[in-house]
């Protein structure tokens, strides 16, 4: 019994940090104009699961469908009028599609299941968000723990529980919580089945491969990373085994876990065929690979994709990649001279090693993708590990501090002071950045006066309303809506540079559809509203923000309109 409370007084810093992150990123998913650090991605889950929750999945073929509500959306996948669609874009070599056929759609089922329940409103669904994330950390911790010890496992999960790559995203309605829950899980798994033989091994390998498929089919992000180390900590223990040569390379083992993610991309390569059809399919692969796996300074050269990796350590670390990566060098070369001189547990600097290597291997194929601002989250394991590792050594130096002077003195002061002044930097750059970001509460938060301006705009007809935003500031004739607008107004919103363009593709509009419906008109340009109430009618106002409005109940564009210019 003693030797219970002693583990579990062990684990009480960590217990003690789940506790003040549930309080603190749980009151942060209340106000409404705050959001994650991926608020796009967040507010097209919602813009889906509207669309679901009214037709059925199925309907949409399970597809990502990232647009407001409206019975004129359908139509938007018409040739005539694809310049409206939010969906496949990236690419583009067949050009904008209604639905987003480029990631698993696997992520939105928890939310759908969350909405069929009756959650209705996104604090629900952030904080089941957040119950993700927090349950990921966990497994970080666990699998730390199974390398070292509970205060290894502590700092290694904290460097990464108050960085803003966790901080950020542990509410984000998109693919992260679960990708991070996956992730740290099949870690775990596969480091306690190191500790296994026979058919024990066996249920481990079956439960880290249903749990790679279902990563696969709500993830990619994390997808060459499982592999990576699963590969490699295999290898590892092949190399130390004393009969490696009789057992061999477990290259079939490697196969079986290379089939969860096949298995999963070619799944949706059907659906996106049940979409597509065969020809678009072909072009949307290749078009989306070419776009993905590009580099961002435009150069196809995989030897300069190492931008893209260098810029992950600016985004894990908080610092310019310029003062990361001599700092994460400087401590490494520390922890390895100096983790001779003390005793404790420690993982092998292999581990170290593997993670990161399968944290880096994202970045240089998907180059184009890398920059993402998530994307720091790929070197997670590696920089906690090492950051932890030389925490720990520090500590141990600090209680005992004649081992620096047992063999070679200068060198290892030499070293000490190394490992001291790369800590340091690295938690610098870390906690600067976390101070900030803790206190521009409650972060990523839109503008309060536009946001009421949407809802308002939205609240404007009981009927199927469509706002149509024109600005002749715009740079492209159709750009992309924000989704979070279409979010708060709960429609669907279409942009114009002009008001011809508009009165165009009303008329198509109005001649497809098979119910009536209004539409509201926003925009900054003073004359718009005039030129328009001659030809539509309806009744104008304007905002304190500069904006004017039009409202217009089931309009008729004249049939000779276009014909008289």
């Amino acid at each position: 019994m003693s030797n219970y409370f002693s583990n579990f007084r062990s684990h009480l810093p960590f217990l003690a940090l789940l506790l003040v992150l549930s309080v603190y990123l749980g009151s942060k998913t209340f106000p409404e104009e705050g959001w994650s650090g991926w608020e796009e991605g967040s507010a097209q889950t919602l813009l889906t699961l509207e669309h679901w929750d009214k037709d059925g999945a199925f309907e949409h073929k399970l597809l990502f469908i990232p647009i407001g509500m409206s019975g004129i959306v359908k139509y938007l996948d018409e040739p005539g009028l694809r310049q409206h669609a939010r969906g496949t874009v990236t690419g583009s070599l067949i050009g904008r599609r209604l639905y987003y056929t480029h990631y698993p759609p696997g992520y939105l089922f928890p939310f759908a299941l969350l909405k069929k329940a009756g959650v209705d409103e996104r604090y629900g669904f952030r904080l089941f968000s957040l119950a993700i994330s927090l349950a990921a950390l966990t497994l970080m911790y666990a699998a730390f723990n199974q390398v070292s010890n509970p205060l290894f496992a502590f700092t290694a999960t904290l460097y990464y529980a108050v960085s803003t790559m966790f901080l950020d995203y542990a509410d984000s309605l998109a693919n992260h919580p679960i990708d991070d829950l996956l992730r740290f899980g099949i870690i775990l798994i596969s480091l306690l089945a190191l500790k296994k033989d026979g058919a024990q091994r066996r249920k481990y390998t079956a439960a880290i491969w249903a749990l790679y498929f279902i990563l696969a089919a709500s993830s990619y992000d994390s997808l060459l990373f499982i592999f990576i180390w699963l590969v490699g900590l295999d290898y590892i223990g092949w190399l130390g085994s004393k009969d490696r040569a009789r057992r061999g390379i477990p290259l079939k083992r490697w196969a079986l876990f290379a089939a969860a993610p096949l298995i999963t991309v070619t799944l949706q390569f059907l659906q996106n065929w049940w979409y597509l059809g065969w020809d678009d399919l072909v072009l949307d692969i290749k078009g989306v690979l070419l776009y993905r796996m590009g580099d961002s300074s435009q150069s196809g050269k995989f030897w300069l994709r190492g931008k893209e990796l260098l810029n992950t350590f600016q985004m894990m670390t908080g610092l310019w990649y310029y003062y990361a990566i001599p700092a994460l060098a400087l401590l490494v070369a520390a922890c390895v001279y100096l983790r001779k001189r003390i005793f404790g547990s420690l993982p092998g600097l292999n581990i170290f090693v593997l993670f990161l290597v399968a944290g880096s291997a994202f970045a240089l194929v998907f180059a184009q993708s890398s920059d993402l601002k998530y994307q720091g989250r790929q070197l997670a394991p590696a920089i906690s590990l090492i950051f932890a590792m030389g925490f720990f050594i520090l500590i141990k130096i600090a209680a005992g501090p004649r081992v620096l002077f047992n063999r070679k003195p200068a060198l290892s002061v030499s070293f000490f002071i190394i490992l001291v002044l790369s800590l340091s930097v690295i938690s610098y750059g870390q906690l600067k950045r976390t101070i900030g970001y803790v206190a521009d509460w409650p972060n990523n938060a839109i503008n309060a006066e536009s946001m009421q301006i949407y809802k308002a705009l939205g609240r404007m007809s009981e009927d199927d309303l469509v706002i149509a935003l024109i600005s002749r500031d715009y740079a492209y004739a159709n750009p992309q809506p924000m989704p979070r607008w279409e979010y708060y107004s709960g429609r669907t919103i279409l942009t114009f540079k002009s008001p011809e363009l508009f009165l165009k593709d009303l008329q198509i509009l109005k001649r497809r559809a098979e119910r009536p419906f209004d539409v509201v008109i926003l925009t900054p340009d003073e004359d718009i509203i005039p030129l328009l109430m001659p030809i539509l009618g309806g009744r104008a106002r304007s905002f304190d923000s500069g904006h004017y409005m039009l409202f217009v109940k089931d309009p008729v564009v004249p049939e000779g309109i276009f014909s008289r210019e």
